[in-house]
């Protein structure tokens, strides 16, 4: 894929629905501070009243940059769509997703990323550490939070089938990076039934057999307490507690890799997810190791890093 006749390494894709600009400003001022990789950025609109397309032409033009995109949708169809409409604009064969708020963390984080998907062809996927934060007084401070997910170095096979789809130890959709045609395709198969929840796509990548791989890195600042996952609110709750109802019933339609067979995962899946004794009883025979796992994170959680990059933070703040 080209870009002013050079080949584009990576699309960074920006997914924004009512974005604050003051966010979105410093969310593109990390990617446009990355360097020694040729990227395109892409940013996609799922129907805001104000989009913010007048700023962020402006603040590129200031910049001198020009290998961007905005697409818009005109009405607001879910996170699914928006990242699906967002993936067809872009022409790099790996991808960043991003959202207002989250930070490339250094400036050498695409470089080695892309070096790391290079080096991994097996994965379609690969997630890196973050850390997480929040702003108070216009500054980044950092917090330390349960990880996810507790096991990072686990890739494919049993150990992430029984990890991922049946314990729920689930990687951070704002820490990833994807092969753009293979999230294309496992994106569509949820699209229309998953509205928000995009990152259900990986249940289904690793249902399949698919690799993933985890990358030992700090390369993201996650703005934490904000996003729809993190926000606390009951409604939202309630839409991503539908949200994966419907991926568990596309997944018990599809033919599971014979890891997922072995494992039971369809059966796990046919357990509606209520609280309650004789949901978790059932959850619990069917996987006797999710008792462990949650021993294991209550007593002995892995934590989140927060040591900054204190210089690129101060930069990046300017």
């Amino acid at each position: 894929m080209q870009s002013n006749g050079i080949a584009v390494e990576c699309s960074v894709m920006v997914c924004n629905y009512c974005p604050s600009w003051d966010k979105l400003r410093l969310t593109l001022k990390s990617i446009l501070m990355q360097e020694d990789c040729n990227f395109e950025i892409v940013i996609t609109d799922d129907g805001s009243e104000d989009n913010l397309f007048y700023e962020i032409q402006d603040f590129f033009y200031k910049q001198g940059f020009s290998k961007y995109k905005l697409v818009s949708s005109p009405n607001n169809n879910g996170t699914v769509y928006n990242v699906l409409q967002g993936l067809n604009a872009c022409v790099g064969n790996l991808v960043r997703p991003a959202s207002p708020g989250d930070f490339l963390h250094g400036k050498h984080v695409l470089r080695d990323w892309v070096d790391f998907m290079h080096a991994h062809t097996e994965c379609i996927m690969s997630y890196c550490d973050a850390i997480y934060y929040h702003m108070e007084n216009g500054k980044i401070v950092s917090t330390k939070e349960i990880a996810h997910p507790q096991y990072r170095n686990i890739s494919s096979g049993e150990k992430v089938l029984r990890k991922y789809l049946l314990c729920g130890d689930i990687c951070l959709g704002a820490a990833s990076m994807f092969r753009r045609e293979s999230w294309i395709k496992y994106l569509e198969m949820i699209a229309g039934k998953v509205i928000y929840a995009e990152d259900h796509s990986y249940r289904l990548m690793i249902y399949c057999g698919e690799q993933f791989a985890h990358v030992p890195r700090s390369f993201l600042l996650y703005e934490y307490g904000t996003g729809i996952s993190t926000s606390g609110s009951s409604v939202w709750a309630e839409r991503l507690n539908e949200d994966w109802k419907k991926a568990n019933e596309i997944m018990l339609s599809m033919k599971p890799c014979d890891e997922a067979k072995r494992l039971n995962v369809q059966e796990f899946l046919k357990i509606e997810q209520k609280h309650g004794w004789m949901y978790r009883l059932l959850r619990w025979w069917i996987c006797p190791s999710r008792i462990l796992f949650s021993i294991r994170k209550k007593l002995f959680p892995n934590r989140t890093p927060t040591q900054v990059d204190k210089d690129f933070v101060q930069e990046l703040l300017r």
